[in-house]
Order: structure tokens, then sequence, then C-alpha cells
């Protein structure tokens, strides 16, 4: 009894200390919360402030840098690449500077704010006016202004900046301190109350002491387990503490570092990665720390000898047995090799793809299961063969067997196949409507890991027109041994005879060698052809692509427009309003609180600022929504997609100047337009298709302009005489023009006098087929030094013929 009383007195006691320990624990956590809390107010304020002012800074020092590397620039194209960024940067630097302004400034910061705004306002106009002057090409005086006056008005601005800066972080100093002894009476009063709680302790120390012991041990052993497991891990891991210095790091974390491991300890993540980066990590630590929690970020890095990689990184924070932290765990995950594998699997599919596109414009393809049954065809099948898509899946290729070949042709093809080897040989297939035609086929089986084939694709070629050629060969031939029969016969009954049979068999052989030649020419144009049919579907593709992205712009770009208008009339309305009100605040008495209530507001809002600035952003922006309209407006001109793709009646003027805008950025740094339009009527023709003679016209047109700048005049005009009925293009250049030794080539496939690299040869080439298929003829006059001239001549009605397309 004595003894359960005993236990029963130890437990209640254990119980009791255990209620004090918590008790103590409890208040001292609320109280450093409530300290943490403050500080992190504090803190969060005196960065949020730092913050905003080095992003002004940085913006007026990147605006200035931009504006340098635009007059250096000697690129015209480049230089356009630059100008919306050097307008970008003056919006982040407005928007830092108000947020700074609505926060609670001392009355330094806001004089130094004020008399920022006033260099920065000066600078800026200049800044404008030398970006005008680079744009027009005036870069002496751009450069004279640029030194005389943007920059020292740009390094007054950055002065009052940098003071800004200072007295933001003297005031930081200050509350830090504040914060600091804030936190050591905290830190005294946890002391005490570890104090009390190590005496309490004690009580229980002798009765736990063999359990922490075990206990102890066993932690050891887990410590030294996981110290293992963290060291031969493959990922990336290292320790910091509470100060972001490396204290510990595995051999994952050493290569992607590329530095040894002594070399680390002790080291920010600023000393490995450099500044940028490595100080956001450092920041990621700190903030892991204050919330307790995990945090996870993506960052590409790159360590001191060039070393790059992309990592995700898990920062978790590990506190003492006592609850402080002592420092943040960090496991990073490398996405370097995946990535480049992915992109290295993309790159493959898109050369897969491109191969599977050339094979199906080139072959009849097809591909069948074991049993013969179709899964897969290509266009071609389908139209060499007249069935649908839908008819051919699922069936199998008997339903194009014409019966020609006996079964045993085709039993010896599928052992071939079978046996997973290629087979190879020349078959004759029935169309739909009944009809015959002949293929070259090559059946190749694809074969899984035990060597059996699970499918078979089979590349063919149309040989139909070989085919009868041969046959009409063996005609010949066979008509040709009959007469040579014949004549033997009668060689002993007259050999004069036998004389006009061998000139006859003469004649025939340099009639069949006449047509051969007639097919090999017709073989290569219809090489030539589908050479430029590509391309036709490739520019028909970009056309489609243009007109698309133009018609999903349009609607917002309308939403836009006339928001700007209404918002324009919104904004005159407020700052009538606030002239009402100032007029209204002249009348108060000089004593009223309400006046200087006002004068206060007006200096925080800076509202001679935004009376100046409010108006040119909207200038801007309705000039930036109304360029952008006319650039989609000139898209779906271009393309005509939106217009029926049958022949139809077109305005030729409308189609050249919307050409003529889509080639802009082409002609204006190189020539001069003039257009010379007579009065000509609607054409019946194929508008895109013409807007795209033009555009190869005009681009060569500038492309022939070489040093001095140029002109290119645009003319039209009504025929006469053999041409009456007809309307006339001309689009002249006073570029370099075209010696005779190559004018008669200029329109064949793939002849260019570019540079590799700057042209394909089938501009002038497709160009030329098109006006063949709308029935009218392209001529060209040149002269060498002094430019050349191409003239489009096409009917205004279009006669359709046999053998037309659309």
């Amino acid at each position: 009894m004595e003894k359960n009383a005993a236990s029963g007195g130890l437990l209640a006691g254990f119980f009791l200390i255990i209620v004090l320990l918590l008790g103590l624990a409890g208040v001292g956590l609320a109280y450093l919360r409530a300290m943490n809390d403050t500080i992190t107010a504090i803190v969060e304020d005196h960065n949020e402030r730092a913050h905003l002012a080095a992003e002004m800074y940085i913006a007026a020092r990147e605006r200035a840098l931009q504006l340098h590397a635009i007059l250096q620039e000697p690129d015209a194209f480049e230089r356009d690449d630059l100008v919306p960024r050097f307008h970008e940067l003056a919006g982040v630097f407005r928007g830092a500077r108000e947020k700074l302004l609505k926060m609670d400034l001392s009355a330094l910061e806001r004089k130094l704010l004020e008399t920022q705004g006033r260099y920065t306002g000066y600078g800026s106009g200049v800044q404008d006016e030398v970006l005008d002057l680079a744009l027009a090409d005036k870069k002496a005086a751009a450069e004279r202004l640029l030194m005389t006056e943007a920059i020292p008005a740009q390094n007054q601005a950055t002065v009052q900046l940098r003071s800004l800066l200072d007295e933001q972080i003297r005031r930081g100093r200050q509350a830090a301190i504040e914060a600091r002894g804030k936190y050591q009476l905290a830190r005294n009063l946890m002391i005490t109350s570890a104090m009390v709680a190590v005496l309490l302790a004690c009580l229980i120390a002798v009765v736990v002491i063999r359990r922490q012991r075990t206990l102890l041990a066993q932690l050891r052993e887990g410590e030294r387990e996981a110290h293992a497991m963290l060291t031969n891990i493959p990922m990336p891991i290292w320790f910091k503490d509470t100060e972001s210095r490396i204290v510990w790091c595995n051999a994952g974390f050493e290569k992607i570092a590329d530095m040894a491991k002594e070399s680390l300890a002790g080291k920010s993540e600023v000393d490995i990665w450099g500044g940028i980066e490595g100080l956001k990590n450092d920041q990621e630590d700190q903030k892991a720390l204050e919330t307790g929690q995990t945090s996870h970020q993506d960052r590409r890095l790159t360590s001191a000898s060039g070393m790059r990689g992309h990592y995700v990184i898990a920062r978790t924070p590990i506190a003492t047995s006592n609850g402080a932290w002592k420092g943040v765990l960090c496991v990073a995950q490398d996405l370097t090799t995946l990535e480049y594998m992915n992109d290295l699997l993309e790159q493959t599919n898109q050369e897969l793809q491109a191969q599977k596109t050339a094979l199906d414009e080139h072959a009849i393809v097809s591909i069948a299961d074991t049993q013969g049954n179709i899964t897969y065809v290509n266009e071609k099948f389908c139209t060499i063969s007249g069935y649908s898509l839908r008819e051919l899946m699922g069936q199998n290729h008997r339903i194009v067997n014409s019966g020609l070949h006996p079964p045993e042709f085709f039993a010896a093809m599928w052992e071939t196949i079978t046996s997973g080897q290629v087979w190879h040989g020349e078959i004759r297939n029935r169309r739909k409507d009944g009809g015959d035609y002949w293929v070259d086929s090559t059946i190749v089986p694809f074969l899984d890991m035990e060597g059996n084939p699970t499918q078979y694709i089979a590349i063919r070629t149309d040989i139909s027109a070989r085919k009868r050629m041969e046959e009409s060969l063996q005609d010949l031939n066979v008509d040709l041994q009959r007469r040579v029969d014949e004549r033997t016969e009668a060689l002993s009954r007259a050999m004069q005879q036998l004389e006009g049979d061998i000139a006859e068999r003469t004649r025939s052989q340099a009639l069949l060698e006449q047509q051969y030649q007639q097919l090999a020419s017709l073989h290569h144009k219809l090489q030539e052809a589908q050479t430029q049919l590509l391309q036709s579907e490739k520019l028909a593709s970009i056309g489609q692509l243009a007109a698309g992205v133009a018609h999903e712009i349009n609607n917002p770009i309308g939403y836009v427009h006339s928001n700007l208008g209404t918002l324009e009339t919104y904004i005159r309305d407020l700052f009538n309003l606030i002239d009402g009100f100032e007029t209204a605040a002249v009348a108060l008495p000089d004593d009223a609180p309400q006046r200087g209530e006002l004068a206060q507001l007006k200096q925080k809002l800076d509202l001679p600022y935004l009376r100046e600035d409010i108006p040119v952003l909207m200038n801007e922006s309705k000039e930036g929504i109304t360029r952008v309209r006319k650039i989609v407006q000139d898209l779906k001109d271009f393309s005509r997609l939106d217009s029926s793709p049958d022949w139809q009646y077109a305005n030729l003027t409308q189609g050249l100047d919307s050409t003529l805008n889509i080639v802009h950025n082409e002609i204006k740094y190189r020539a001069d337009v003039v257009k010379e339009y007579g009065d000509i009527p609607e054409v019946e023709c194929l508008p895109s298709q013409l807007n795209q003679v033009f555009m190869n016209l005009m681009v060569n047109a500038a492309h022939a302009i070489e040093g001095p700048r140029g002109a290119i005049t645009l003319r039209t005009g009504l025929g006469s005489g053999a041409d009456a009925g007809k309307v006339w293009v001309e689009v002249a250049d006073t570029g370099k023009g075209i010696p005779d030794d190559i004018k008669s080539r200029i329109f064949d496939p793939f002849f260019t006098t570019k540079p590799v690299g700057k042209g394909t040869g089938l501009g002038l080439s497709l160009a030329y087929g098109i006006i063949q298929k709308h029935h009218g003829r392209i001529e060209v006059e040149s002269e060498v030094g002094k430019g050349s001239t191409f003239r489009v001549t096409l009917p205004i009605e279009h006669v359709e013929e046999v053998g037309d397309a659309a």
C-alpha cells in the first residue's frame, strides 16, 4: 500500500511539474510570438520601402543604359526591339514611386522624393528627345543631348535616390536596435523561465536517466544512419545556419556547386551562385525560418566556374530540442538532365513529323495489322484508289486487288514479310471505279522484342505511266517483230522492199526515243510543279495562321480602343472636378483645417506630375492600339481567308496597299514607295495568291536596292490593243538591276542570286506559276545599275479551262 501511495505521489508530482512547464512555455512562447510579429511587421515595412526605392533606382539606371544601347545599336530592327523595354521601365519607375508615396514617410524622405521627382521629370523629357533623335538616325545630336542634359539630370535624380536609400537604411537600423532591446527582454524572461524549468526538471532526472541513456543511444545510431544516407544520396543536400552560412553538404551539392566541401563551409549562396540568385536563395532561407514551413523554389543557377543547372529546391527549417531554429535543410532536385532529354525528345519528334510529312507528300502510304487489315492510309492512297478514308479503315488490302496476280504471288509476299524481311515488288491494283493502276511497293514489317511482326507499313509509288509506256513499247516491239518476220519471208522476192522496212523500223525507233524524251521532260516539269505546290501550301498555312490571329485579336482591340476613349473622358471630368475643388478651396479661410488637409493630399498625390503624365500615357496608349488595329486589318486583307477560296472579283489596288503594309519593315529602311495607280476595274482572280505575287515582287525590289536610299514605284493601268480587256500591275525599283546572262533564268525553280540562307529561289517561280494559272503573263525589263521593272498582265474576267484548279 505504501509503495502504491508513493508511486501515486510520484505520478502526481510529475503531472504537476509537466503542467507548470507547459504553462511557462506557453507564456514564453506567446510573448515571443507577439515580439516576433512586431519585429516582423517592422522589418517588412522597412524592407518594402527599401525594395521600392531600390526598384526606382534600378529602373532609372537601366532606362539610361537602355537609351544608350538604342543609341549605339547600328541595326534599325534591333533598335525597334529595344524601344518597348525603354518605355516599360518608365512604368516600373512610376509604379514604385506611387507605392512609396502612399507609405508613412518621414519629412526628409518626402523632401528627397519631391526633389528627385523634379529631376526625373526633366530628365525623362530629355531622354524622350534623345530617343526620337536616335530613331531618326541623328546619332550625333542624340549623343550631344544625352551627354549635356540627359545624363546630368539622371545623375542628380540618382543622387536623391541614393540619399533616400541611405535614410531608409538608417531608420531600419534604428528600428532594429529597438526591436533587439525588446527581444533581449523577452529572452531574459525566457531564461528566467528556463531556469525555473531546469530546477523542476531536476526532480524527474533521476527517474528518467536510464530511459534517456537508451533513447540517446538510439538517437545517435539514427543520426549516424541519417548522416550516412544524406552523404551518399545522389540528390544535392546542404544545411545552413540561421545566418544562411553553409554548415554541411553532401557530394551531390559539391558537384552542382563545383567546389570542395572544405571550401563551401562558412560560405553563403551569394558566394556560390552570384549576387542576384544567391541573395534570392538566402532570402528564402529567412522566409522559411519566419514561417516555420517548407518552401519550394524553381531556380536556374550558375556556379562560379560557369556550370549551369535547373533545380527545384525545398527549404525546411530545422529546430533544436528547445524549439529555437537551428538552421535550414535544403534539398535540390536536379532537372537539368531531364530538361535536356525533354528538349532532345521534342527535337526528335519534330524531325520525325517532318519526315512523315515529306513521306506523305511523296508516296502512297498505308499501315496494316498482321491479318492485312488497314489501320492507316494517307491522303494519296485515298486519291489514287478512289475510296474515302472511312471506306478503307478496317478493310483488308484485298479491297484493291485487281485479280491480275496469281495466289502464289501473294503467298510468296506473305512468306517474306511474316519472316521479318522487307518485300519489294510491283503490283497492279484496282480503283473503286474499276480502273487499274500500278504501284512500285515496299512492305516493311515492324517487329516486337521477340522478332515477331506486329504490323506492316507499305510505301508505294505510282508507276502507272511507266507501265503504260512499257506496254506501248512492248506492243511496238511485237509489231516490229511481226514486220521483220514478214520482210524476212519476202527478202528473196524484193530487196528494195526490205530496205523500206528497215527504214520504217528506224523511223519508229526515232519516234520512240522522241516519246521517251517528252516523257522525261514531263516528269521534270511534274517535279517542279510539286515543289511549287509544297511552297504554296506552306504559304497558305502561314496566311491562315495570320488571319486567325487577326480575327482573335480584333475584338479585344475594339474593347480596348473604346474603353480608352471613355477613360480619357472620365479622367478629363475628374481633373475638371479637381479644378473645381481647388477653386473652392481658395475661398476657404486661411486658418481653415480643410485647406491644410487639401494641400497635404495634393502634395502626397503629386498632382502636377499626374496632370502632365496621364495625358501623355493616354496618347501613347491610343496611338499604340490604333497601330495594332491597322496591322490586324492589313493581315486580314492580305490573307483574304475570310473570303471564298474560289475565283472572285477583287480590287488589285487594295491588295497592293495591304501587301505593302505587310512588307513595310522590309522596305522602310531601303527605299521610298511611289504609288501611280490608274483607274482599273475589279479583276476576277484568287486574291490571296495575287497578294503573294505582289509580296514577292516588293521584297525582291527592296533587296535589290543597296547603298543609298532608293525608290520603289507601284503602277496600275488598263491594257490596250492586243491587251484589251486586261489590266496590268508594275513594280519598279532603282536597284542594281539584272544582268542579261541570267535574266532568262530568274523564273526557274531554286534559282537565286542571294547568298546562302537568304533566299530559296522559289519566289519568282511561284509567282510565275500563279500568273500562268490566271492566264496572264509576267514580264521584266532591267538595266544593270539603274533598276528593274516587273509587269504583271491579267485578264479582267477568268475563263475556266479544262485542268484549271481554284
